[in-house]
């Protein structure tokens, strides 16, 4: 972080093209392969995901907003913070989410789905 002069503020390069490529594979899922059950997955998480971006003055992708919710989800239930029902409802949603994009990141990675998303 320091090479990169990002101490106080930001993502390593390494991180923000990991960023960039789920960003990408969520695309991917939604318009290319028409994934049916990330298109479901996704439906749960959409409203919130538009909810919590239209606050936001920041330009970070979908994937981004959302790791940053559940990390910011995790602070405030390891400080044993009161979390509203929505909050959780929309966390709950976020996870799923980011668990199979993960799962799916992992075959892109792999070569097992569509070498195009390589």
């Amino acid at each position: 972080m320091k090479v990169e002069d990002i101490s106080k503020k930001g993502n390593t390069s390494e991180i923000s093209t990991i960023l960039a490529e789920l960003h990408y594979l969520h695309n991917t899922l939604i318009d290319l392969l028409k994934d049916s059950k990330y298109v479901e997955i996704y439906a749960k998480s959409a409203p919130h995901i538009k909810g919590l971006m239209a606050k936001s003055t920041s330009n970070q992708n979908i994937m981004e907003h959302m790791l940053i919710a559940l990390y910011g989800w995790l602070i405030l239930r390891m400080q044993k913070k009161d979390i509203s029902k929505e909050t959780n409802e929309a966390m709950a949603s976020f996870s799923k989410t980011m668990a199979y994009v993960s799962l799916k990141y992992k075959e892109m990675k792999t070569g097992l789905i569509n070498s195009n998303l390589n």
